[in-house]
């Protein structure tokens, strides 16, 4: 398991080294029957620095789709900013949840997997307020409190974590097909996570003048894996023996 912190880049991946690279264009060059040699590992994981490079791409953009989003609830002065990327197990995500906290646990088909939406209450609830000056023209806060008050938030703001959760689900090279969605008040152990699979935690900081407050992606790393892997070609490995001095971790 890969421990907690900033994305990692160590992973033994079958490749070639250079001087086998040079050595297998003479054998070609020379004997037209040579087949190649034997994949050997080699200690940079190209492989997951692939996924772990497309997922920092992903996860920027995602940002600039969160704004427009939220310009129908609140100002259009409206910031999104990418704040953190970390690795962490799936039994820490529960640190989100400090005091009420608003989770969306998405099943995807393909690959099989877990991937949570966090709400920080501020933002949450900050939406709802916002909706319900919008539609009733009040100009005071409405109590949010008691039994059923998270019920009450997540109907209200339902549209909202629909659309964001669509835009999280685009551009992964192909369809993710959604299997089920669950909202809870705190993330659970299913037969798709367990408390230590490893998860990419992406930490997200809204502000405007009415609401602020913060949105979290965690999504697992078996999964980024799976789904980059299918956009690698077979010799990619190849292609990057050039850069491999260049690699550096986030």
């Amino acid at each position: 398991m890969q421990q907690s912190g900033a994305f990692a880049e160590e992973e033994p991946v079958l490749g070639f080294s250079e001087d086998m690279f040079l050595e297998q264009m003479l054998q070609e060059t020379l004997n037209p029957a040579y087949e190649g040699p034997e994949p050997q590992a080699v200690p940079v994981a190209i492989r997951r620095e692939q996924a772990l490079h497309g997922l920092r791409k992903r996860a920027t953009h995602y940002a600039l789709q969160l704004q427009p989003l939220l310009r129908l609830w609140v100002s259009p002065t409206v910031r999104v900013q990418l704040k953190q990327r970390k690795l962490l197990p799936f039994a820490e995500l529960s640190g989100l949840a400090t005091g009420r906290s608003y989770f969306n646990l998405v099943s995807i088909e393909e690959p099989r997997s877990l991937w949570t939406m966090h709400c920080s209450r501020s933002l949450a609830e900050g939406l709802v307020q916002q909706r319900l000056r919008q539609r009733y023209g009040w100009l005071k806060d409405v109590e949010l409190e008691g039994e059923g008050a998270h019920s009450t938030v997540f109907l209200e703001i339902g549209e909202f974590l629909r659309k964001s959760r669509d835009a999280m689900l685009e551009d992964w090279g192909g369809p993710l097909v959604i299997a089920g969605y669950r909202p809870v008040l705190r993330p659970r152990f299913t037969k798709e996570a367990s408390p230590s699979d490893e998860y990419a935690l992406l930490s997200y900081r809204v502000e405007s003048p009415e609401v602020s407050g913060d949105l979290h992606w965690a999504i697992p790393m078996n999964a980024i894996l799976e789904i980059f892997g299918k956009t690698l070609q077979p010799r990619d490995e190849l292609s990057g023996l050039g850069r491999l001095q260049t690699l550096r971790p986030v």
